[in-house]
């Protein structure tokens, strides 16, 4: 709703982060960094965006120190099954019952 009205408008004197550049081995202010306003009237096409979904279950353990690979294709799939928003509102999407 803020962005609607206008109240999500970037403040660049209370943001948190750095924007550096290196530009011959000298850090200076980069030329226009990450300066875009929010788009709220921009229409955006769901079938377009994918959704990886890695589950617990196939992250790498804690103590594990070297790389991990990872299977985008099954990730892509099990984003297919996941839940939607509508179908959990509606209730849950195994049992058919509305969740708690």
């Amino acid at each position: 709703m803020d962005d609607k009205v206008g109240n999500g408008r970037r403040v660049p004197l209370q943001k948190w982060w750095s924007d550096l550049e290196i530009v011959d081995s000298r850090v200076c202010q980069p030329r226009g960094a990450n300066k875009r306003e929010l788009e709220p009237d921009k229409v955006l096409d769901p079938g377009k965006h994918k959704i990886a979904y890695y589950p617990a279950s196939v992250m790498p353990r804690a103590d594990q120190t070297e790389p991990v690979p990872i299977d985008r294709k099954a990730a892509l799939a099990a984003g297919l099954e996941i839940e939607t928003a509508r179908q959990a509102r509606c209730g849950s999407k195994a049992s058919g019952k509305a969740a708690d």
